[in-house]
Formats: structure tokens, sequence, C-alpha cells
């Protein structure tokens, strides 16, 4: 069960302080959601990187607010926030060397913490010192996830992208959708099977389908041949736990002009989705 759900009690009524305090506590909840089951450990890589990522974004943002508002517990804030991001970054250390050996109790601590403390409590605090600083809330309101990656990159109208995730894993497909929103899509279908995501195209194409490689009834290489059967349009990327090697010459073959390896991060998702749309 998560630890809540999101709500208008946790706004603090800076629409982009909001907007990223939704997305953490959407990854948070995931987090401990997926830290309760042995056979979603992939999935908890996946996310613990991508909380991390989204982290580093949110509080730079947060900081640099409270410092065009001259708030006086900047410096407080700040030892807060690299608490946080350090504790997060050692769970995702421990998970690298040992996954099934995570100490879900302390997990579980961490984010309530996170949560309760920073965010109902800490984070409420500057509020008064912030909320009426119009110029300032613009000015951070003008920082994109993703930034360095932007200026380096082609770049990506990402709200005008289009993406069908393909996954028999719901925490893994709510993961996925969760950071294409954080980048700025808007337009996310998901399907369960490949069945279903062949139904769903059949009706409209999308610009790109990430599918997973291994799911019941049809693995991503068959998924990709029967899709190119009616559509030549939709851009595929397979996403695979193993390594890429093992099935490139049989996906690419089939279809397939991206690849995807689990656990993902943000950046390896924001990467191959350039990537692909470039070719």
């Amino acid at each position: 069960m998560s630890l809540t759900k999101w709500s208008s009690n946790l706004e603090i009524g800076i629409g982009c302080i909001d907007a990223d305090h939704k997305v953490l506590v959407s990854l948070i909840n995931q987090v401990h959601d997926c830290s309760n089951l042995y056979e979603e450990l992939m999935v908890l890589g996946s996310v613990l990187s991508a909380l991390i990522e989204y982290t580093v974004y949110h509080f730079n943002r947060e900081e640099k607010l409270q410092e065009l508002c001259g708030y006086s517990q900047l410096e407080a804030h700040k030892t807060s926030h690299h608490n946080l991001t350090i504790q997060a970054q050692s769970f995702y250390k421990r998970y690298v060397e040992n996954p099934a050996d995570l100490p879900v109790a302390e997990i579980k601590g961490f984010l309530r913490n996170w949560l309760f403390n920073h965010i109902m409590i800490e984070d409420f605090a500057f509020r008064p010192a912030c909320l009426d600083n119009k110029d300032a809330i613009a000015e951070v309101t003008a920082m994109t996830f993703m930034k360095d990656h932007a200026e380096t990159s082609a770049p990506v109208d990402w709200g005008r992208l289009s993406v069908l995730i393909i996954d028999d894993n719901p925490n893994f497909r709510l993961l996925i959708k969760t950071v294409l929103r954080a980048v700025g899509v808007r337009n996310v279908q998901e399907a369960a099977s490949a069945d279903d995501g062949l139904k769903l195209l059949i009706k409209r194409p999308v610009d790109v389908v990430l599918c997973d490689w291994v799911m019941e009834g049809m693995h991503g290489a068959e998924f990709a041949r029967r899709l190119r059967e009616f559509d030549d349009s939709s851009l595929i990327v397979l996403v695979t736990g193993h390594a890429v090697e093992t099935h490139r010459e049989q996906a690419s073959a089939s279809g397939v002009i991206g690849f995807l390896q689990k656990p993902i991060s943000v950046r390896s998702l924001v990467d191959v989705i350039t990537e692909v749309l470039s070719k």
C-alpha cells in the first residue's frame, strides 16, 4: 500500500514546486511499494535511479527559488536536501551491489521521513517567503528537467510526442509513465500485453513504442514483426532485462530500432527516445 495519495493538502501553492512534488510523491510511493516484493527488484532499481535523478533537479530548483526570495533558512534547507540525496544514493549503491540485500524497513523509514518531515513540514516553511514573488517563481519555472541533455542532443518536442508503453508489469508501466510526464510528454498510452498494444496501434500509430521483450503470449520481436505488417511509422524500442546484444540481431530484423536495458534511468530512457527520433 502506498504511503499517501497526492492531494491538495500537499500543495504549497507554487505551481512548479507542486508539480515537482507530485512527481516525487509518485516515485516515493513506487519505491515503497516495490520494496515489499522480491519479484519487483528490477523495477525497484529503475525507480530508485529515477527518484535520485529527479530529486537533484527538483532540489536545485527549490534552492534557487529560496535564494531569489531571500529565504532565511536556505542553508539549513540545503543541508536537508544534501542528506536526503546522500541517503537515496546509498540505497541505490547497495541495490547495485546486491539487490536482494536491501534493508526494506530502513528504506521505508527514510521515505516516510522524506514525505512527512521534509515535504509536509520543511517545504511548507518556505512558502510565506516565496509565494508572492512572481518574478522568482517565473525564473525557476523556466528551469527544465534534463536541461543538460537538451543542450547536447537533438531537440525533441516532448509535449507533442506520443508514446505507447507495452509491458505486463503495471509497476514498470507506472514508472515509465511518471518519467515521461516529468520530461513533458502528455500523450502516453499503455498496454498490458503485446496483443493489446497491437489493437491500439491498429487504430492509431504513435511516435514511439516502448515494448518489453519477455511477455506471455508474444515476445518483443514477434510483436515488432506483426506491427510492421500494418504500421511502418511507429518507432519501436525494445526494453529488456538481459544484455542488449542477446536480442539485437533478431529484434533488429523484426523492425526494432532502439534498445533500453533494465534497470533503466531517466537519462537512458531520454537518450534512447532522442536517438530513435533522430534516425
